[in-house]
């Protein structure tokens, strides 16, 4: 019997699992089997495999070819198996010989063929490359064009070896020194250039709308700030129009870059799900997802077969963005629950049970009536309460109670429509409290400026919870049998938060939620106990259109 073997990697969820790739080529009549718990897309890699042999010139051995992929209790989806499986049919049929290095120290490889033995990209390599590195592997091989990628895990002790076929492979392989790369051909090399050139432009991330370039709406962008500092959840009302998907546009230029942990969690996640950018490494800038009303449930917390994340994990550490809420589908709305609590999205299968993270900021925007003028002055509306209350009912209440912060978004006046195409007048918007917003020109204030009294709010939440010996996290998702005490908060400020609760009729939810953005707002103070007036502030953020359903303009 005549033997192969090589390492590869599979991707479970968002982790990787390393795989042992053997071939045994046996007596018999010629065929080709591979077993192991593969998907079609495995199966189907035969007829590929045998092309791409013999295309780059080796023989494909005639006689029965049996290739076994470990664990065998794992299911094993895609097409990233090919290259490995070649390799070890040409070491089992002894056209490639490896160096006696390779004998205590076995090279894992991962890529997809082509008919002619090209090497494609292949989703989830960053994952596949960090399995390998924590499994204490020293070399492995991948497609040149997931090179970068590669790269983002950065691990020291694993060589990494882009190939661009499987011939290119061979010979890297058959080195005496493999820590030597071999040159690439002239040809392979302008592949390569050019591979990179064309998508370069798809790496560079979209520009984000600076938020001093809106007009109008101080209230709102004050909201985005609390938002922001405290990780709340945001629900924007108002008419069309009146500037909802341009502020929500604006928050990924308010939040604070991913630090190196957080940036390694969210590459997993868009690896695994093969979101990738184009010859992207390490992703730096927190993810904005905005899909469209009509999104699909597993779309939005990921299934299929196999499990892949969903638009949910895909924003995890940064913003989901649900315009047109009351539009949606009211059961996809609901799949929200899970992941707005838990801050992770648990998918259960006939044969396997998986977890993807999902610590997202939800903003979700919509009209508050079917003609959406409830709000704007002049008595515009002409809905009945019942046709708001009917339209309003389409956002369930559990989703609605998960929510902390509502604010109206009103047109813009008159006076301030010419200033949105003016580029060099600016409506000047300063952070101020919302009970003293108005519509008048003020002091500038950037996004830059913004993202930095957000940073020290973060800062000092931080503090907070290490004086606390409470895991690092955001106030909007702090929990504690002591709330006053960790978010220091005086008798007098809860005297007055009970008043408040009692005249508004608040759930438990609803009250411990006011403290909880009045904490916010006093860090972005820089102020160390909870006042009255960040109190106050906070309670202008409930609308009493979700709070009792009643009819009129509030």
């Amino acid at each position: 019997m005549r033997y192969g073997k090589v390492y590869s990697a599979a991707i479970h969820g968002i982790d990787g699992i390393l795989v042992v790739i053997e071939i045994a080529l046996l007596p018999g009549l010629p065929g080709f089997e591979i077993v192991g718990l593969g998907d079609s897309a495995i199966r189907e890699s035969r007829n590929r495999i045998q092309a791409a042999i013999r295309n780059s010139g080796f023989d494909f051995p005639v006689s029965r070819v049996t290739a076994s992929l470990a664990p065998a209790w794992l299911r094993k989806e895609g097409s990233g198996f090919d290259l490995p499986i070649a390799v070890a049919i040409l070491i089992a049929s002894g056209q490639l010989r490896l160096p006696t290095i390779y004998q205590q120290h076995m090279p894992a490889i991962v890529g997809e063929l082509s008919l002619d033995g090209q090497v494609r990209a292949t989703p989830g390599v960053f994952n596949r490359v960090a399995t390998c590195a924590d499994e204490h592997l020293l070399r492995m091989f991948v497609p040149a064009d997931n090179l970068i990628e590669a790269q983002a895990v950065e691990a020291s002790d694993l060589k990494l070896f882009p190939v661009l076929s499987l011939h290119h492979c061979v010979e890297l392989l058959r080195q005496a020194d493999p820590l030597v790369p071999i040159e690439f051909p002239e040809v392979a090399t302008t592949r390569l250039v050019a591979y990179h050139a064309a998508r370069a432009p798809l790496q560079q991330p979209s520009p984000v709308p600076d938020i001093s370039h809106i007009v109008g709406q101080p209230k709102a962008v004050r909201a985005l700030t609390i938002a922001a500092s405290g990780w709340h959840h945001l629900l924007l009302l108002g008419s069309p129009g009146s500037g909802k998907t341009s502020l929500a546009t604006t928050i990924p230029g308010l939040l604070p870059p991913l630090e190196y942990q957080e940036s390694r969690l969210v590459t997993r996640i868009h690896s695994a799900a093969g979101q990738m950018p184009a010859a992207a490494g390490l992703i730096r800038t927190r993810p904005f997802c905005a899909p469209h009303f009509t999104v699909t449930r597993a779309a939005l917390v990921g299934g299929g077969s196999p499990p892949v994340p969903g638009l949910c994990s895909l924003a995890h550490s940064g913003v989901l963005f649900l315009d047109e809420l009351t539009q949606m589908d009211s059961r996809t709305l609901d799949v929200l629950r899970q992941p707005l609590e838990a801050r992770q999205v648990q998918l259960a299968r006939l044969k396997s049970n998986i977890t993807f993270p999902a610590d997202f900021l939800l903003v979700a925007a919509a009209n508050p009536c079917q003609c959406g003028e409830y709000f704007e002055p002049g008595h515009r509306c002409h809905c009945s309460t019942e046709a708001v209350e009917r339209h309003i009912s389409k956002i369930s209440g559990p989703l609605l109670d998960r929510i902390d912060l509502a604010v109206e978004v009103l047109r813009p006046k008159a006076n301030m429509l010419r200033k949105t195409v003016e580029k060099s007048a600016k409506l000047a918007v300063k952070q101020t409290k919302s009970d003293a917003c108005s519509n008048q020109e003020q002091a500038i204030e950037d996004s830059a400026s913004i993202r930095e009294k957000i940073s020290m709010s973060w800062a000092l939440q931080q503090e907070r919870c290490a004086y606390h010996q409470i895991e690092p996290i955001w106030n909007g998702r702090l929990i504690h049998d002591d709330l006053a005490a960790v978010f220091e908060i005086p008798t007098e400020v809860l005297d007055i938060a009970q008043a408040i609760a009692e005249s508004l009729r608040l759930s438990v939810r609803s009250y411990q939620k006011i403290l909880r953005v009045a904490r916010s707002i006093a860090d972005l103070e820089q102020s160390t106990s909870v006042l009255p007036d960040h109190l106050y502030e906070a309670v202008q953020y409930r609308m009493r259109l979700l709070d009792d359903r009643t009819g009129g303009p509030s």
